[in-house]
C-alpha cells in the first residue's frame, strides 16, 4: 500500500458561512414556532371563555355519562337470558 500524498482541502469560509446560515435559519424557525403556539394559545383561551360549561364540568358530565352506561350494559348482561350449554337454545 503506497503513502499518498493528497490532502484534504476544506473551505472554511464556506463551512461558516453555511454555519451562520443554519443558526439564523434555526433562530427565525424557533421564533416562528413560538409565535404560532402564542396564537393558537390565545385562540384556545378565547374559544373556552366563549363556552358556558367550563371544559372541567364537561369532562366531569361525560364520565358520570359513561359510569351510567357501563352500569345498565352490565345489569342488561346479568339479566339476559342463559342459554343451554348443549346449543338447544338455539
Amino acid at each position: 500500500m503506497t503513502n499518498s500524498s493528497a490532502s484534504f482541502a476544506l473551505n472554511t469560509r464556506l463551512l461558516k458561512a453555511g454555519a451562520v446560515l443554519a443558526g439564523t435559519g434555526l433562530v427565525v424557525a424557533t421564533v416562528g414556532a413560538g409565535i404560532a403556539g402564542f396564537a393558537l394559545s390565545r385562540a384556545a383561551r378565547g374559544w373556552m371563555q366563549q363556552h358556558e360549561v367550563s371544559p372541567g364540568a364537561i369532562a366531569a358530565d361525560k364520565a358520570r355519562q359513561v359510569r351510567h352506561a357501563t352500569a345498565a350494559g352490565a345489569q342488561a348482561w346479568r339479566g339476559y337470558p342463559q342459554l343451554a350449554t348443549d346449543g338447544a337454545g338455539r
